[in-house]
């Protein structure tokens, strides 16, 4: 059974920012196949305000969208053009996803969770720390009903800064 820190039900931009801290100890798993469907789905240009980037993994992650000029438009993010960023950050990270994945059953210890999930006709078995769901469909109704930690209550019980994550 293989084993991680955390599991992420997700490859959500949420979903990449939380495995970009811990890309090692942290699993991803996304029942469709598309990184960032969350954003890229919504087919929106977003601003892109002058900041502080914070944290190692966001400098990377900015550093790597400026080097397609057709991304930001006019102060505007265009997702849409960012594919060829976002894989190359996420195979830069060397983050660990596992697409087409669909969960079978959840289930919680005192110390660790373990998931069941299927995958290209395989079947998996993961053990975790911490699961945190990032799905769309997390953010309305868990699917089971069961409460999952959000990923605020996970950083609050952590005691870590919600907002930078440092990478070692």
């Amino acid at each position: 059974m293989k084993q991680y820190k955390t599991i992420v039900n997700g490859a959500t931009m949420a979903g990449l920012a939380i495995a970009s801290c811990d890309p090692e100890g942290t699993l991803i798993v996304d029942r469709g196949n598309q990184l960032a469907s969350d954003f890229y789905a919504s087919m929106r240009a977003d601003p892109m305000p002058e900041r502080v980037i914070q944290g190692e993994a966001a400098r990377k992650f900015r550093a790597g969208m400026e080097q397609y000029p057709s991304l930001v438009q006019d102060g505007q993010l265009a997702i849409t053009e960012g594919m060829p960023a976002l894989g190359k950050y996420v195979e830069n990270q060397k983050l660990q996803i596992l697409f087409d994945f669909s969960i079978i059953s959840r289930k919680q210890n005192m110390n660790h969770l373990t998931l069941t999930g299927i995958c290209r006709d395989e079947i998996y078995h993961i053990q975790a720390e911490n699961y945190v769901d990032t799905t769309e469909a997390f953010a309305k109704q868990a699917a089971d009903g069961r409460v999952t930690e959000s990923l605020n209550l996970l950083i609050w019980k952590n005691g870590k800064d919600p907002v930078i994550c440092l990478v070692p």
